[in-house]
């Protein structure tokens, strides 16, 4: 079957075709187009689906390849066992389809268009017809890329550098000296057309897309113009803005470490700590221990270990002074007060298990949405995961040792999740907790009264939680945490041995209780609170690389200044959790 273009998508398509330098941009076109498809009732058209098709793929900016392998990525992508929901759905792209798409990009005026059909013809040709596309149709790919650069059509520096870089693949893989050429020229002048002082890291595409590579697509000339540049802007950024003297100094670092210049790698790293102390000097102990983390895992990527240990005696030193900050927190600014606060009586708004329930959710953040967290954070502070890192206590003994990303990632996430709980979370919860204690929202009658409803806790035990829930809002948090986080153990034991699961194991003749990381481990667990919240026990109770309160208790490791309102709080909310447990009613009597 031979695919023609409709004649009735020519309106829509009309004022692009007539002006190739209309802005487009292609999300937009696609929810329009399928409004303009449904509206003309034109859904059962297969040729009206293939055009919706062609524009329902997102362009994948990552620089790795799609779960396709492909560069342009699906919408929607699940998998639910051995089921998988994407869409749009390629097992749907046939002969038919590819060789719509080719026509279109022979046809169509606009280069946004004739990019997204060649583009997607270059990707799936070889599902279809098991070879690369044809060599014209890659070659109206990389115009069109080159054109939309050069003008600008997408108004959006990140998109361009992405799309250009494609184009630049394109002319390599083909050997298009002309158009390589021409890429080459359009990158370099289009940095150097960028102010010096400009602080958003647009202008890194000279030096990644063609110094950084090999082999690199610039004279010994052309190289060190693109590197005298980057030299003038880490100076010119050093007193403005640290993040983007960051972006200078990486790649300049990386430059002359890779050239074995090690003495200009040195001097350009101290440059960037100028940077990141000139701006730690004027912000709260709170977040000045991040931003010298971070400073100090660059130090040690390029092998500057004696300034990383300088730094790792600063962060502990800093992170005593962030603990005292955090608790005058609610008085550090009266804008940001109110709108925490805000935030509090909305948590707070209902009483009884809702208002329970909303203060649990409020805190826990979804595996997914973790993970989605998680690599923003790579791309956006690369370095920080691909080294080794150590977590250590205030005496510099080693907790726990981080591999790099490449070796685990489940290492990086658990400490992610801490972090954010640390920082940002623990922000929220203390206001959660302050306004309820002020509103008499949360008390220790409230929160037993919660509690005893858990069919999890032995009544037996209420007056010794009774004792450690009391102990929280008296401010006594030595008693409350040591009495509080084995009584979460016990509880969570008693729900795995409810449902039949076994709590002991077998060891030289006896049968002691299973630890509590196995206990966690056990599928009866998960099935009761849910990946999310198990995930959440894990890192809050036993996990080295997050908060790990019941062993670092357990075992008197946990300093005394830890034994605080932040920690106190976090436990509360895991307890809260607990009373969520009920038993099923039977329908019946029996």
């Amino acid at each position: 079957m031979v695919y023609v273009f409709p004649l009735a998508l020519t309106t829509y398509f009309k004022p692009f075709e007539t002006d190739p330098a209309l802005y487009l941009n292609e999300r937009v076109f696609y929810s329009n187009l399928a409004m303009f498809v449904k509206r003309h009732n034109l859904e059962a058209n297969p040729v009206c689906q293939a055009e919706l098709m062609a524009f329902q793929f997102l362009e994948n900016g990552t620089g790795k390849p799609s779960v396709w392998g492909t560069y342009y990525q699906p919408e929607i992508y699940q998998v639910d066992g051995n089921a998988i929901c994407q869409s749009p759905d390629i097992e749907l792209i046939n002969q038919d389809i590819i060789n719509y798409w080719a026509k279109r990009a022979q046809d169509t005026r606009h280069p946004i268009l004739k990019a997204r059909y060649s583009g997607v013809v270059c990707d799936f040709y070889t599902n279809i017809f098991g070879q690369r596309a044809p060599f014209e149709i890659r070659k109206i790919c990389t115009e069109s890329l080159i054109a939309i650069y050069r003008n600008n059509l997408t108004c959006s520096a990140i998109a361009n550098k992405f799309r250009i870089d494609r184009a630049l693949n394109f002319a390599v893989t083909d050997n298009q000296k002309a158009l390589k050429t021409q890429i080459k020229d359009l990158i370099m002048l289009n940095d150097n057309a960028i102010p010096v002082g400009e602080t958003k890291n647009i202008w890194s595409s000279s030096y990644d897309l063609l110094v950084n590579r090999k082999p690199a697509l610039v004279d010994y000339d052309e190289e060190q113009t693109i590197i005298s540049l980057l030299e003038a802007r880490l100076n010119e950024l050093t007193p403005l803005d640290p993040w983007a003297a960051k972006a200078a100094a990486e790649r300049l670092a990386g430059y002359y470490q890779k050239n074995g210049i090690l003495n200009e790698v040195s001097r350009v790293l101290h440059k960037l700590g100028e940077a990141f102390n000139r701006y730690v000097a004027n912000i709260p102990a709170i977040q000045v221990a991040g931003l010298l983390q971070e400073l100090m895992l660059i130090y040690r990527y390029f092998h500057l270990n004696e300034e990383a240990d300088l730094l790792m005696v600063r962060i502990r030193q800093v992170s005593k002074k962030a603990d005292e900050e955090f608790k005058k927190v609610s008085v550090s600014g009266e804008f940001n007060t109110k709108e925490l606060e805000a935030y509090a009586n909305k948590i707070l708004k209902f009483d009884g298990d809702v208002m329970f329930a909303r203060i649990i959710k409020a805190q826990i953040i979804e595996i997914k949405e973790l993970k989605d967290d998680f690599d923003q954070s790579v791309q956006s502070h690369p370095i920080r995961y691909y080294v080794s890192n150590s977590i250590v206590d205030k005496h510099g003994r080693v907790i726990a040792k981080i591999k790099p990303i490449s070796e685990t990632k489940d290492d990086h996430l658990v400490n992610h999740y801490y972090r954010t709980l640390q920082m940002g979370g623990a922000i929220y919860l203390h206001f959660i907790f302050s306004v309820g204690i002020r509103d008499n929202k949360l008390t220790t009658e409230t929160v037993m009264d919660f509690l005893k409803k858990s069919c999890i806790i032995d009544e037996e035990r209420y007056e010794l939680i009774n004792t450690g829930v009391r102990a929280f809002f008296d401010r006594n948090y030595f008693v409350c945490i040591h009495i509080l986080i084995p009584q979460f153990e016990e509880a969570l034991r008693n729900l795995l041995e409810a449902n039949g699961g076994n709590i002991l194991t077998y060891s030289d003749d006896t049968y002691p209780v299973k630890t509590f990381g196995h206990v966690l481990g056990d599928p009866i667990i998960a099935k009761a609170f849910g990946d999310d919240l198990v995930y959440y026990f894990k890192m809050l109770f036993v996990d080295s690389k997050g908060w790990n309160l019941r062993n670092q208790v357990a075992h008197g490791l946990l300093e005394s200044e830890l034994f605080n309102e932040q920690t106190a709080q976090r436990l509360m909310h895991a307890f809260f959790c607990l009373g969520m447990i009920r038993w099923i009613e039977a329908q019946s009597n029996s």
